[in-house]
């Protein structure tokens, strides 16, 4: 279908296929695979699971704590293009973070920079007395960096612990979430602080698609992420020492549990 509208297509075989319909049209949708999820965590969940992570006992090496931990102070950015990272990544006397970005169309590869807050600096430094003399922060045998894909099942087994908790204490079991959930959480952070969406961008690594961007903006803009960083780091700091986390402006609650409370 694509070779229609491709001039070259054109030019080398001088014809059209004149395909009239998309023969795909024809498959089924299943709704329960398309579903956006919209979970995000409270601000009194991020609280929580910040500090449970160092004091539940876990079968897991640190590093996957210290990696959770990493994407929340860094704005978000998928665990997956932070987990390769390589310590001459990162430029300590600049407070900056290099890593390389696959994620998108065509999986073309695209240099990322983002500041370094103090906070994503200490976990780096925890992450040193670990695998300081690997090649990257988070690896554990100096071969290859921790499984990401165990993230889910960390996160999953937290979730059964809540559970547990909440059934011990007779109180409401607490909705599951997933390790996918923190960057849409992220998202939320900065939307709290009204940042606009341009500038979130540039932060958690996403394209906003306009022709500007793609041929012309190629500059760091350091700085200018500098300024947004202080803004969502400084709200992550309230939440993290308890002082924002009422989560007042949340007005929305699930129908099921309304009809409970009814």
């Amino acid at each position: 279908m694509k070779s229609d509208y491709d001039p070259r297509h054109q030019l080398e075989n001088g014809k059209c296929f004149h395909i009239q319909f998309n023969p795909a049209d024809a498959i089924p949708k299943y709704a329960e695979f398309e579903r956006v999820r919209d979970r995000t965590l409270s601000n009194a969940e991020i609280h929580q699971l910040w500090h449970d992570l160092d004091q539940i006992k876990q079968t897991w090496s640190p590093l996957y704590g210290l990696l959770l931990k990493f994407c929340l102070a860094c704005f978000g950015n998928r665990p997956e293009q932070l987990n390769h990272i390589q310590w001459t990544d990162i430029d300590w006397r600049r407070r900056a973070l290099r890593f390389i970005d696959t994620k998108g169309k065509n999986a073309v590869p695209k240099k990322r920079v983002i500041p370094l807050t103090r906070r994503a600096l200490e976990i780096l430094e925890d992450a040193q007395t670990i695998s300081g003399d690997f090649s990257g922060p988070f690896m554990i045998t100096g071969k290859s960096p921790i499984d990401v894909s165990n993230l889910g099942s960390l996160v999953s087994e937290y979730n059964d612990w809540l559970q547990d908790q909440a059934v011990s204490e007779g109180r409401w079991i607490p909705e599951r979430f997933t390790a996918k959930d923190l960057r849409r959480t992220c998202t939320r952070l900065f939307t709290d602080q009204r940042v606009l969406k341009e500038h979130r961008y540039l932060l958690q690594s996403r394209e906003d698609g306009s022709v500007e961007s793609r041929h012309y903006d190629h500059d760091d803009r350091l700085d200018e992420k500098r300024d947004v960083a202080k803004i969502y780091d400084d709200y992550l700091s309230s939440i993290l020492n308890g002082e924002s986390t009422c989560d007042e402006d949340r007005t929305v609650v699930e129908l099921e549990d309304y009809r409970e409370l009814a």
